[in-house]
């Protein structure tokens, strides 16, 4: 394997990986005991719930239902249903049925004559007709007018009868309600005909009273009079107002003249005084033409005697003209009289009149309140025996038709062991594959090559396989050798082969030198190291094991140099390089394996790393090691990285998985990119090792071509082959 070109070292990409169906089967299978375990619950849960309930018995009445118009008022029905309203309205009424039949108003009495709140099922209850009522089953045949009552029951007789008399309350209540009866209806029409009677007879009395007291005993009789007599008085007054304008008028001929025609009655008297006046005045026209003058004794005597006459003449003349003005006067004054009397007569009986008209509108107004309850009174007195007589014969016109009668059943409805059964496996699978999916959605840890390669930039070289404890008894740390053929001395060989690969060699006398490091302390660097070490020097290979970590070394303790001088105490100069050889340990049963001790823990190890003396000794190391492996603390700390920038060939990420955060796996590799230094490969830790099936091969294969199962002769010679 040739290893990663320079511009792989890049920065890390936030693509999306590429996702396959055998991706989402891994997903299952790593978390395959959460879905064991849901399935199992489930079906378990199903398979008690379904086993252990009472079985339930259904019986059912086939119901027919016409739809027909609810006649409520007596009167004959306003539309016809099946051929007046729209389809709409028909779904209404058969929804309201339906309602109806599942309906406390139907079923509360059936309820309360079965005897039911003494069952104990029921009598337990908080609201025992809310039970009762919930095993009621109404089920409409499609497109028909079909229903199915049914009631479910522990009890097939039980079934059977409870069926029957929700269909039998059902249709009472129906009937009922085609006569307008509740149940309170006919009661309360009862109470209404009292209610409406005392009204009639109210309105009867408060007419009768008001005849009293206006004394209308024959109203017609004495509006007839009235007219009358109203119609002579305007007769009457018309000819006395006639009197008197022609009273007025001579009365106004008389004031306006002075001579008035002698009437026969004065005719006489008027002609001696006129005749005396024409005596008088011949003879002073004789006594004129005789010559006497004017003041002549006989001309005097004359004239004077003809102005006597002339005088009493005009006085008989006025007296008779003022007689005639006080006849007129009072002829006026009379009729004026008699006018006024009449027009106040007028006007007394036209107020009768129209008292007359108010007593008799009032009294319509009362007589027509009394024909209103009269008539309302007579519509509830026959509606009361309409229904007490449909009530006792019945009605022969009805609208819902028993098609067929319950019948006992003799299998029960639920539980229904196999559907439930199906149902529970059902679930249980897909709410397990669920969970396993919600499972892998919230860990955030790395789980599969593909991720590993996708945050480190680096190429997976091996798997080690899931053990919690050595078969042996002995330590992880040491399987290479005390267990050479288990799964994890095979892991690591395989792991090994890799890094020959991925590792060139510096030339002639020059030491392979890398690192083993992690994100978090406990992700299996250490062990890692140690296998990779044994498994080299196991190679054939001149191997130095170095104790890198001078914070929390451990090596150290594994293979017994903690109690020597080590790494530090050569950084530091207290030791020299010539004293390497009292410093190391060759590793028991590992030819070619030696160990070199961390040393004191110095207060300054990132110093001491960075420091030339330790370029110096690992230059010290070249032509007496092929290999020198460093184990180095996680990359919480500088150390790998300032080892990895300055001092080794490359680096080998161990990541645990399914416990090592994927953020941290990525900050360690941008912290490596970021100082140059170089990332050989990753090595996945604690996983499930398939050796066949979907994910054989995919997930947790070697990559190179090397499994694990070959013989430890073939592994050897191949990999000294790559070394």
């Amino acid at each position: 394997m040739q290893p990663p070109s320079s511009d792989q070292q890049g920065v890390v990409e936030d693509e999306e990986p590429e996702i396959h169906l055998r991706d989402y089967v891994r997903v299952v299978l790593e978390r395959v005991w959460f879905l064991v375990a849901f399935f199992v619950l489930t079906v378990g849960v199903t398979a008690a719930y379904t086993f252990t309930r009472i079985p339930q018995y259904e019986a059912s009445a086939l119901v027919l239902i016409e739809p027909q118009q609810v006649n409520l008022a007596g009167v004959q029905d306003i539309y016809d249903p099946t051929g007046g309203v729209s389809s709409y309205q028909i779904g209404e009424y058969y929804k309201t049925q339906y309602e109806l039949l599942e309906s406390r108003r139907i079923l509360e009495p059936v309820f309360q004559a079965g005897g039911f709140l003494q069952h104990p099922e029921y009598a337990l209850s908080r609201d025992p007709l809310t039970k009762f009522v919930s095993q009621v089953r109404v089920s409409p045949l499609r497109d028909t007018r079909l229903v199915r009552v049914g009631f479910e029951s522990p009890d097939p007789q039980e079934a059977a009868y409870v069926a029957g008399e929700i269909v039998a309350s059902y249709i009472t209540d129906s009937k009922q309600r085609e006569l307008g009866i509740s149940d309170t209806g006919l009661r309360e029409l009862r109470e209404r005909e009292k209610e409406l009677r005392r009204e009639v007879e109210a309105a009867s009395n408060a007419i009768e009273s008001f005849k009293a007291e206006k004394r209308l005993v024959a109203i017609d009789g004495t509006m007839t009079v009235l007219t009358a007599r109203l119609k002579a008085l305007n007769e009457q007054l018309a000819i006395t107002q006639t009197t008197r304008m022609e009273a007025e008028s001579e009365l106004a001929a008389l004031e306006a003249v002075e001579g008035l025609a002698i009437s026969a009655d004065n005719s006489t008297r008027f002609d001696e005084l006129r005749l005396t006046v024409s005596k008088a005045e011949e003879e002073l026209t004789a006594a004129l033409m005789r010559g006497l003058k004017g003041e002549h004794p006989r001309v005097v005597i004359l004239r004077g005697r003809l102005e006597g006459a002339k005088q009493r003449l005009k006085l008989a003349l006025e007296q008779v003209r003022m007689t005639d003005v006080a006849k007129a006067q009072s002829k006026v004054a009379a009729t004026r009289a008699a006018e006024s009397a009449l027009e106040h007569e007028i006007e007394e009986r036209t107020q009768e009149l129209f008292r007359s008209n108010e007593d008799l509108a009032r009294l319509k107004l009362l007589e027509q309140s009394h024909a209103a309850v009269s008539r309302t009174y007579e519509n509830v007195i026959q509606r009361i025996e309409e229904i007490e007589l449909s009530s006792t014969t019945g009605k022969e016109e009805n609208n819902i038709f028993v098609i067929e009668e319950p019948t006992v059943p003799t299998k029960p409805v639920s539980p229904r062991k196999a559907r439930n059964l199906a149902l529970g496996i059902l679930l249980g699978l897909m709410g397990g594959i669920g969970l396993c999916f919600f499972v892998d959605y919230l860990d955030r840890s790395v789980k599969n090559r593909e991720e590993v390669e996708a945050l480190l930039n680096a190429p997976v070289l091996g798997f080690l396989p899931r053990i919690s404890k050595p078969k042996n008894g002995g330590a992880l740390e040491l399987q290479s050798v005390e267990d050479p053929r288990s799964q994890l001395s095979e892991a690591v060989r395989a792991i090994r082969t890799g890094i020959g690969f991925s590792v060139a060699s510096p030339g002639a006398d020059k030491a392979r030198r890398i690192l083993v490091t992690s994100a978090l302390p406990s992700d299996g660097k250490t062990i890692v190291c140690a296998n990779l070490a044994i498994s080299l020097a196991q190679s054939g290979k001149r191997v130095l094991l170095i104790d890198g970590d001078l914070r929390k070394p451990r090596l150290g303790r594994l293979f017994d140099v903690h109690k020597r001088d080590g790494l530090s105490n050569l950084l530091s100069g207290g030791r020299e390089f010539d004293e390497l050889s009292e410093l190391t340990l060759a590793a028991e049963g590992v030819e070619g394996l030696t160990v070199l001790g961390s040393g004191p823990v110095p207060p300054n190890p990132a110093d001491l790393l960075q420091s030339e003396r330790m370029g110096e000794l690992l230059a010290h190391l070249d032509g007496d090691y092929d290999w020198v492996i460093l184990d180095c603390p996680p990359m919480a700390v500088a150390d790998p990285v300032i080892l990895l920038a300055n001092h080794v060939a490359g680096g080998v990420f161990v990541v645990r998985g399914y416990r090592t955060p994927k953020d941290l796996v990525k900050r360690s590799a941008l912290a490596i990119q970021g100082v140059g230094g170089r990332l050989v490969g990753a090595v996945l830790n604690q996983v499930d090792m398939p050796s066949s099936g979907p994910l054989g091969g995919y997930g947790y294969g070697y990559g190179y071509g090397y499994g694990y199962g070959y013989g430890a002769g073939e592994s050897g010679r191949q990999e000294r082959e790559a070394g």
